[in-house]
């Protein structure tokens, strides 16, 4: 099934901005596609879009453990990533800015999300 949860989503340095929450529905896999229409970063290389997992909507964990599995712009574009043997009855997208793997504080950008849940 897919989830548009993001749409001209306006991401600042602030703090990490995160999507709303997807029902796995008893699937254990989702593909994350993105599109960042919008970027400006100084002092970082990359706007990150990672999954998080939770099964009460109130304690997440990242599970984007590869860089197969999570989403690094350096630009304008469109990217995919893809998350298997998710456990758990939620998911949701975790957005932000990111430098030498440590999260930064000067940046912004223009992002539209989808997840796309299936069994894999």
């Amino acid at each position: 099934m897919y989830s548009q949860v993001e749409q001209k989503l306006y991401v600042t340095e602030a703090a990490a901005a995160y999507s709303q929450a997807v029902s796995m529905a008893g699937a254990n896999g989702v593909l994350v596609e993105a599109t960042c229409f919008n970027y400006t970063i100084s002092g970082g290389d990359s706007l990150r879009i990672s999954v998080e997992e939770s099964n009460d909507l109130q304690n997440w964990e990242d599970i984007s453990g590869t860089a197969a599995e999570r989403i690094d712009f350096t630009g304008i574009g469109y990217d995919t990533a893809q998350v298997g043997s998710i456990a758990a009855q939620y998911v949701r997208l975790k957005i932000e800015f990111w430098a030498a793997e440590t999260p930064v504080t000067s940046g912004e950008a223009v992002v539209a999300a989808g997840i796309h849940t299936g069994n894999l």
